[in-house]
C-alpha cells in the first residue's frame, strides 16, 4: 500500500492588516502571499514579501516599509505551524481550527495560537483566521508623536483558497 501525502499550495493568498486609531484608521493588503498545506502532516504555512502591502496612500507605503517595518532589514514575513483540530477534505463543510506556530515579522518570531477555520467546497479548501498583534512584540516602534495615528494593536486577517 502506497500512502502520498496531499500538498495544497497558493502563489496568491490574502494577507491584510487593520489599524484602528483615533486619528487615522489604516488598512493594507498583500496578494502576493504564497502558502502550503500539507494535509496529512496537518502542517500550514505562509511567507511574504512585506513590501507586496498596498495602501491607498503611497506616502503611508513609504513610511510603513522605511520606519516601522524596516522591509530593507527584514524583508520577509512569514508563519509556519500545524493545524489543531479535525478536518476531512473528501467531506464539503466548515471546520474550527487552531493553527499553532511561530509568526515572523519585523525579524522577531512570537509562538501563537490562532483560530480559524477551514472551509471544504467541492474542489477548493479555504483557509481563514483573524487575529490580533501588538507592535510591540515585535519590536515595532512607534514613536510617540504617532500613537495617534497607528494603533498598538493590528489586526490580521488571512485569507487563502487551494485547490484541490
Amino acid at each position: 500500500m502506497f500512502c502520498f501525502s496531499q500538498q495544497l499550495v497558493q502563489e496568491s493568498a490574502s494577507i491584510s492588516f487593520f489599524s484602528n486609531a483615533p486619528i487615522e484608521d489604516i488598512y493594507s493588503e498583500s496578494k502576493e502571499c504564497v502558502s502550503t498545506l500539507i494535509v496529512d502532516k496537518k502542517l500550514f504555512s505562509f511567507e511574504m514579501n512585506i513590501t507586496s502591502f498596498n495602501f491607498k496612500n503611497p506616502l503611508m507605503k513609504e513610511h510603513f516599509n522605511e520606519d516601522y517595518l524596516e522591509s530593507k532589514n527584514f524583508p520577509l514575513g512569514s508563519f509556519k505551524g500545524t493545524i489543531s483540530g479535525d478536518f476531512d477534505l473528501t467531506k464539503d463543510g466548515v471546520y474550527k481550527v487552531f493553527v499553532i506556530g511561530n509568526l515572523l515579522i519585523h525579524g522577531v518570531i512570537k509562538s501563537r495560537k490562532i483560530p480559524g477555520k477551514i472551509t471544504v467546497r467541492k474542489n477548493t479548501v479555504g483557509i481563514e483566521a483573524k487575529f490580533a498583534i501588538k507592535l510591540e512584540e515585535h519590536d515595532v516602534k512607534i514613536p510617540s508623536i504617532m500613537t495617534k495615528k497607528i494603533a498598538e494593536i493590528v489586526k490580521i486577517n488571512v485569507s487563502i483558497n487551494y485547490k484541490k
